[in-house]
């Protein structure tokens, strides 16, 4: 399910808000991009309600994060991904 870009709520720093729709889903796991520096951080916060939703959080630079999606996306698990596409 995509989430809008651009209008993040704390910049480069993902936190529950910016992906509400698809923590409602819970995936199994959830696979973060974190642009092609690692400039974006996943916040404590994100990390608690994931945990909390029992949803595995994986976090890598966008290009990793994008192959690791793909090969995790042909398998019988849940899996979502959040790609930071900048920085």
């Amino acid at each position: 399910m995509p989430t809008g870009g651009g209008n993040r709520k704390q910049g480069h720093n993902l936190v529950p808000e910016d992906i509400k729709g698809l923590l409602d889903e819970k995936p199994g796991r959830l696979i973060v991009g974190t642009g092609n520096s690692g400039v974006m951080k996943v916040s404590a916060e994100m990390l608690k309600e994931c945990r909390e939703l029992g949803i595995e959080v994986v976090a890598f630079s966008t290009k990793k994060a994008v192959e690791r999606f793909n090969s995790l996306a042909d398998g019988n698990g849940s899996v979502a991904g959040c790609f930071h596409l900048t920085c």
